[in-house]
């Protein structure tokens, strides 16, 4: 009888493994990359930058109803009118010497448009 409890308990610990294990499986994804967002949406207006893209922002609804306060100069648009074999600082749209900045939110990077900043939000995964 005990051997038979033994038995039981082991295979319910092994499956319940099995189900947290399967679980995080699952859960382990990958952001887009670059060209995987442009083939979904070739009208597409995005930067990279650090390997991750930042797509416009300026008609998301909770973007809108914010104000970002605009941080540190990162860097600038390098190339413009990328649609293939992206690189940090390529952009689909925004022209060539944009300024990115940092802004007080993680996920908001603003772009310097001469008029206005324009807000991207960074495209991640989960």
């Amino acid at each position: 009888m005990r051997k038979r409890i033994i038995s039981i308990s082991g295979s319910i610990i092994f499956i319940i493994m099995i189900g947290i294990t399967g679980c995080n499986a699952a859960k382990a994804t990958s952001n887009p990359t670059p060209e995987q967002v442009y083939s979904d949406d070739n009208n597409v207006d995005m930067f990279i930058y650090e390997d991750i893209v930042y797509i416009n922002a300026a008609d998301v609804d909770w973007v809108k109803n914010e104000t970002f306060d605009k941080g540190d100069r990162i860097g600038e648009i390098s190339e413009s009118g990328i649609t293939s074999d992206f690189n940090n600082w390529d952009a689909t749209v925004l022209p060539v010497g944009t300024e990115i900045y940092e802004s007080d939110n993680a996920q908001i990077l603003l772009a310097n448009s001469g008029e206005q900043l324009i807000p991207y939000l960074k495209w991640v995964e989960g």
